[in-house]
């Protein structure tokens, strides 16, 4: 049970993280592609 919920969060934060970072990427478009690859190699330890 315990495995199950931090499964689900490792899945839910780094998509919500990412969300989180396309909306502010509006505001600053240049570091899109950056915040996308550090959130995408912050799931990968």
């Amino acid at each position: 049970m315990e495995m199950l919920l931090i499964t689900a969060l490792q899945t839910a934060i780094p998509f919500y993280s990412i969300l989180n970072g396309l909306i502010s990427a509006r505001i600053k478009p240049i570091n899109l592609k950056y915040d996308i690859l550090y959130q995408i190699y912050s799931i990968f330890p």
